[in-house]
C-alpha cells in the first residue's frame, strides 16, 4: 500500500482521507483543524508541516479552498516542495486558478509527477493545455475527457488518481 498524505480536511477532504484509512492506506494528516482527531482515532499519522507530509508519503494530495492556501501550503516556508522528492506523486484536486497550477508546476523539480484534478471542466480543459498535462478528473469530468479523447481532443491520463480514491 502507498503511503498518502492529505492536507485539507474540509467537507471534501475529511470523507476522502477516511476513506483512504478504510481502504487499509497508511494515511499522514497536517495537524490544522478539529478533524485531525476523528482521522488520529481512525489510525491517521498526524504531523505539523506540509514539508513532513511530503517526506511521510508516496503520495500527497491537497484539498484546499482557494489558490493562495494552496500556494503557501506548497511553497511556503516548510512548504510540499521542500519535502517532496523524486517518484512521488503531487495531486491537487483544490479550487485553484490555473495560473495558480502552472506556477506550482514551474517550481516542482524534474522528475516528479503531478497530477491536477479539477472539478470544473473549463478550468480542466484551460489548465491541461495551458500546462500540456494529463488531468484525472472525477467520474463525471472524467466522462467528459473521454468524449473529448475519442473525438481526437487529447490523451489524457486520470488513471492514478480513479484507482487511489476507488
Amino acid at each position: 500500500m502507498e503511503k498518502i498524505g492529505f492536507i485539507g480536511l474540509g467537507i471534501m477532504g475529511r470523507p476522502m482521507a477516511l476513506h483512504l484509512l478504510k481502504g487499509g492506506h497508511e494515511v499522514t494528516v497536517l495537524q490544522s483543524s478539529a478533524a485531525v482527531n476523528e482521522l488520529l482515532c481512525a489510525g491517521a499519522h498526524v504531523v505539523y508541516t506540509p514539508k513532513e507530509v511530503a517526506k511521510d508519503s508516496d503520495v500527497i494530495i491537497t484539498c484546499l479552498p482557494d489558490s493562495l492556501e494552496v500556494e503557501t501550503i506548497v511553497l511556503g516556508k516548510d512548504g510540499i516542495i521542500e519535502g517532496i522528492s523524486e517518484g512521488d506523486l503531487y495531486i491537487d484536486m483544490s479550487t485553484i486558478a490555473p495560473a495558480t497550477a502552472i506556477k506550482l508546476d514551474g517550481n516542482f523539480k524534474p522528475g516528479l509527477k503531478i497530477d491536477l484534478h479539477k472539478k470544473d471542466m473549463k478550468i480542466a480543459l484551460r489548465t491541461g493545455k495551458e500546462n500540456n498535462a494529463p488531468l484525472p478528473g472525477s467520474a463525471l469530468v472524467a466522462k467528459q475527457m473521454d468524449f473529448l479523447i475519442e473525438r481526437g481532443d487529447g490523451a489524457l491520463d486520470h488513471s492514478a488518481l480513479s484507482l487511489l480514491l476507488q
